[in-house]
């Protein structure tokens, strides 16, 4: 539901105008509606909805194989780098 902006309290202003400072202005849209908004197609909107679903799932896994194979090969290189050391019974070590 939330707060009625066009209702005054006490001090005779909106909530809205209380914490931004001003009146809330509706865009001209609303009023006078332009190409965009007479030329929308619901089910052409939900159909791209849908496809921008699955370019992000696609991309979120190409990133996650990118992130695999990055790790692979740091692992190979840590591992390339570090010598196991054999520590014998008497041997200080820190």
């Amino acid at each position: 539901m939330g707060i009625s902006n066009h209702t005054k309290d006490f001090n005779r202003r909106s909530p809205f105008s209380v914490v931004f400072g001003t009146e809330a202005v509706l865009p001209p849209e609303v009023f006078f509606p332009t190409l965009q908004v007479e030329s929308f197609k619901e089910e052409a909107s939900e159909r791209g909805l849908c496809e921008n679903l699955n370019f992000i799932k696609e991309h979120r896994a190409e990133a996650h194989l990118q992130t695999l194979v990055y790790r692979k090969a740091m692992t190979k290189i840590y591992n390339q780098k570090v010598r196991p050391r054999i520590v014998k019974d008497g041997d200080l070590v820190l």
